[in-house]
């Protein structure tokens, strides 16, 4: 059997009632006093009606440092097999990872280290032959960029009765 400890501790009803205010006060002074909110992953996304003469289906520069961690991509027009290239252009050169698309639509897991300023380029072969290209790609800005705002709990609480 459990054993529960008496928290009511006096004779009295009234130092009962100031026995549980002084071990709510104990917990509450154990809690967390702010609230830490997620930065969802920002999208970026493109249309192309077909690749450009050199290949290029999108091109963008990076505001920031991040990641690019997915990417998606429909083929309205597609032959059997194409290739296709996902990558950033620095200063160092380039960094891009390359995918065989068997299938109209594609959904790959990328790791892309991107810093501000890189141009990041999708695209492929010149002599693909594909058209009305979506794509897009989910970007986690690096948190060194990401605004931070710190809430006290009192703040959040709702004053109305019952809540």
């Amino acid at each position: 059997m459990a054993v529960m400890k008496n928290f009511a501790q006096g004779n009295h009803p009234g130092e009962r009632i100031d026995s549980l205010n002084r071990a709510m006060n104990s917990f509450r002074r154990r809690l967390s006093r702010k609230v830490v909110g997620a930065i969802p992953p920002i999208p970026i996304f493109g249309y192309a009606r077909e690749p450009d003469e050199d290949g290029t289906i999108l091109r963008s520069i990076m505001p920031a440092d991040g990641e690019i961690f997915r990417f998606c991509m429909l083929i309205g027009r597609f032959e059997t097999v194409v290739k296709m290239h996902c990558g950033v252009y620095r200063k160092g050169g380039r960094l891009f990872q390359d995918f065989q698309v068997t299938s109209r639509k594609m959904v790959e897991d990328v790791s892309i280290d991107v810093e501000a300023g890189d141009i990041l380029e999708i695209g492929t072969d010149p002599n693909a032959e594909i058209g009305q290209i979506s794509v897009s790609l989910l970007y986690r800005i690096g948190i060194e960029q990401a605004h931070m705002h710190e809430v006290l709990i009192e703040a959040l609480e709702i004053e109305d009765e019952g809540i």
